[in-house]
């Protein structure tokens, strides 16, 4: 999951703000603050990987809080929002610790998307496809665990999991073969035909030889089952993704 703030006391731009995100990020976990206190409180309260934090706002200045933020959560990427480009206000954005600036009047959807983007550039994205709501919470708690920088998104169906695909452009997909309606081997066609093919992990209870040929055939890298070495099979998957990507990226 990819938690977003919005620190902005204007319920127009923040609604719109968090709509937009919504259509083009389906997988963001997005919470509200209306005023500096209550941005506060939930900064506070839990991490989030992306913050809106708008400079004005009633109680806690929007500086102040990024500043708080900063300070206790060194990844978590602020982007100030304001509706007055002057010099003064990004140079006491760079001082708060903000990673971005944006005016309100000038940023269009294309700008915001773009920053978005970068940022989910630089991490490793993963999507669970497993309809067994504990066995997918727990291999997202694993993950997260292990590797807290992880984006991870989660589906339940294959439908759901083309759609996730499509909006996340995951690096590894976790597949569960056992999916409602449908072996998960029959995604394997419509996920490998995508513009950009991820590492593929076939999860599954049953290691049949018939189930690795079929796999092998769309170049699934990876084959685990579920027992009680799963998460050290991950381990070794993850880690081998995470050594192959460019210096920098996480």
């Amino acid at each position: 999951m990819f938690h977003t703030l919005i620190a902005e006391d204007n319920a127009t731009f923040r609604l719109a703000l968090k709509e937009m995100l919504s259509r083009r990020f389906p997988f963001m976990d997005i919470q509200e603050a209306s005023d500096g206190n209550q941005a506060l409180d939930r900064a506070k309260a839990e991490h989030h990987d992306l913050v809106f934090m708008d400079i004005k706002m009633p109680g806690v200045s929007g500086l102040e809080v990024t500043r708080a933020i900063k300070s206790d959560d060194r990844a978590a990427v602020v982007c100030v929002v304001t509706a007055y480009d002057l010099p003064e206000y990004r140079q006491a954005a760079e001082h708060s610790g903000a990673d971005h600036f944006i005016v309100k009047d000038e940023s269009t959807e294309a700008v915001i998307v773009g920053m978005v983007e970068a940022i989910l550039a630089r991490r490793l994205k993963t999507l669970i496809i497993e309809d067994d709501d504990s066995f997918r919470s727990l291999l997202r708690e694993m993950l997260s665990l292990h590797w807290p920088d992880m984006i991870v998104a989660e589906a339940g169906d294959g439908a759901e999991a083309l759609q996730e695909i499509a909006s996340l452009e995951p690096d590894l997909l976790l597949l569960d073969l056992n999916l409602p309606g449908s072996n998960g081997l029959d995604l394997l066609a419509p996920i490998t035909a995508a513009r950009r093919v991820p590492t593929i992990v076939i999860i599954t209870g049953y290691d049949r030889p018939d189930y690795r040929d079929t796999a092998s055939l769309y170049g699934v890298a990876y084959y685990v089952t579920k027992d009680a070495s799963i998460g050290e099979q991950l381990r070794k998957v993850v880690g081998a993704l995470l050594a192959a990507r460019p210096a920098g990226m996480h």
